[in-house]
């Protein structure tokens, strides 16, 4: 251990035996033990004096050594990011036309995209290991950025850690989010919840070892998130004004006392104004920072400098969906050149969001060649928009967390309109059901077992009363859903659809998901019944109810249809 670490132990075990004192009382009840605490402490008190002196000595030699040495300027820290920038778009280009890239390439790509919080954002790694998907969910759009929350990092105290992404930035978060991260990400686990998934298929558990081999794949010499933070808390003291300070304190998720003291709820916009204050400092550093060794570097840093922020030009031309790209005449007129690198990254962004958009309109049901051809004319895009055989090919059944807040589903559960099902009248015993008046795909969301939520102990008395043969309760954990008062409260003139569905433990094409559904006025527990095998036209739905003769309270054993 370090000098530092065994000072800290030896402060908090003083601190500790100080707390037992006063919780025990022990000058009054326990005075045997008092001289052996004191006597402990004196002995805690005298080890701490050399380690303190040993402690003293090794920083004041880290703080020669930086003197002697000097400090890296905040270009030379961020030159991974310019070296790699231009295989990233590559293999960004890649991601949005569906091409494959090799195993250790989507590796690589989500350490730049660490980087970019890492070393763009100067936040400590904790917050990247912290980091979660529905964290990413509710991101803010404000003033041009994307401000996400941290709330669970290592170094949180009191604070939610926050950083401002730009456009080019959140595109590159948003690709990996929806094109690697999902080859990797397991179907149950708690790792489901991490933004950041290692090729190991769990949570990254060190941001730091990522960012050093980002920087040795490129050959270059290793940059710390300490050292990048502590020179970026160098421009900002001699930048910034003392309220700007403050501002950049928090933003950089600090527990010193300038943050402690002058805390304060995060809003957006002190979000967006931190992250244009150390987006100033690579600028004033460029400008002011130390020598450049050699003419190679002298000679990029001034390309660099030539080219045109992506993040401006997206300001001047912001991406949208029924937008049309800035023709050359009117880059120019707004100041840039007339090249084109900066016109085919916004279709390259537009393309996305009409992708994204696309896919979006089919979460209950999957898409058609025909209907995502209706939907593209209906929009009127005649270019730059992903074909309908690229949409049906890349649609996937949506995960739960997808489901959980799909505003298509919500409206459907509340108005209980469910399309594709009707109830049938099967007679004898078994009665009515329910059958598909259009095909279903696997993976699809056909509707949701209706009822009004009640405890499990609730339900048990109810089904203790049933004198039919059908009770139409669900037991999910410790609640049910009950669908045996009828007409419910919410729908007191429908008929719900998911009550009718009958049993069966061979054939069963569809199977019960327990849900918990964002509504805006809070969350509900629902069931939703999920195809497990397509679904043809007049196809009656089934499910297995998990019963068999003897169990379902004695009546099983009249019940023909339960051996189906």
């Amino acid at each position: 251990m370090t000098s530092a670490t065994i000072l800290n132990y030896i402060k908090n075990m003083i601190r500790f035996i100080q707390f037992l004192k006063l919780e025990l009382s022990l000058k009054d009840s326990a005075s045997i033990y008092l001289p052996k605490c004191q006597a402990y402490m004196d002995l805690l008190s005298t080890l701490r004096k050399p380690v303190s002196k040993q402690h003293s000595q090794a920083v004041c030699k880290t703080r020669y050594d930086r003197y002697v040495e000097g400090q890296r300027s905040l270009h030379e820290c961020h030159k991974v990011m310019r070296v790699c920038k231009k295989d990233m778009f590559g293999l960004f280009a890649k991601l949005l036309e569906h091409k494959q890239i090799s195993r250790e390439e989507k590796t690589l790509f989500r350490y730049y995209c660490e980087a970019i919080i890492l070393l763009k954002h100067y936040q400590r790694p904790g917050v990247v290991e912290g980091f979660t998907v529905s964290e990413w969910m509710k991101r803010k759009s404000h003033d041009g950025k994307m401000v996400i929350g941290v709330s669970q990092h290592k170094t949180a105290n009191m604070q939610i850690a926050t950083f401002a992404l730009n456009t080019e930035q959140a595109a590159m978060l948003d690709a990996y989010y929806h094109y690697i991260r999902p080859e990797f990400v397991k179907e149950s686990g708690e790792e489901e919840e991490h933004f950041f998934i290692g090729s190991h298929g769990r949570p990254i558990t060190c941001a730091s070892q990522d960012l050093s081999r980002l920087h040795a794949h490129y050959k270059l010499p290793n940059v710390t998130t300490q050292e990048i933070r502590r020179v970026a808390e160098t421009l900002g003291g001699q930048m910034c004004t003392e309220e700007q300070k403050t501002t950049v304190a928090h933003y950089l998720a600090h527990s010193n006392v300038v943050a402690e003291g002058k805390y304060r709820s995060r809003t957006l916009e002190e979000a967006v104004l931190a992250s244009n204050l150390i987006g100033g400092f690579e600028n004033s550093s460029e400008d002011s920072g130390g020598e450049i060794s050699s003419q190679e570097e002298k000679r990029q840093r001034d390309e660099e400098d030539d080219k045109e922020d992506l993040s401006k030009f997206l300001k001047y031309f912001p991406v949208t969906l029924d937008g049309q790209p800035p023709s050359k005449k009117q880059r120019v007129q707004a100041g840039f050149s007339e090249g084109r690198v900066f016109y085919d990254k916004w279709r390259v962004l537009q393309y996305a969001k009409r992708e994204e958009h696309l896919l979006s309109k089919y979460t209950r049901n999957p898409p058609t060649i025909q209907r995502v051809r209706k939907d593209i004319s209906k929009d009127g895009w005649k270019a730059n928009h992903p074909s309908p055989e690229d949409i049906v090919a890349k649609w996937q059944p949506p995960k739960r967390k997808t489901v959980e807040r799909d505003p298509k589903i919500l409206n459907n559960i509340q108005k209980q309109k469910w399309s594709g099902l009707t109830i049938k009248d099967f007679g004898g015993t078994k009665g009515e059901g329910v059958v598909a008046t259009k095909p279903f795909l696997k993976g699809s969301i056909l509707c949701d077992y209706h009822g009004r939520i009640i405890t499990a102990a609730e339900g048990q008395e109810i089904q203790d009363t049933i004198e039919d043969n059908k009770c139409y309760l669900c037991f999910v954990k410790d609640l049910c859903i009950d669908a045996k008062t009828f007409p419910c409260e919410c729908h007191p003139d429908k008929e719900t659809l998911g009550r009718k569905i009958n049993h069966s433990k061979k054939n069963a094409n569809v199977k019960p998901v327990h849900s918990k559904m964002q509504f805006p006025d809070g969350t509900k527990d629902i069931i939703l019944f999920k195809a497990i095998k397509d679904i043809c036209i007049d196809e009656e739905i089934k499910f297995d109810y998990g019963v068999h003769r003897k169990s379902y309270g004695g009546e099983g054993q009249d019940l023909e249809w339960l051996d189906d």
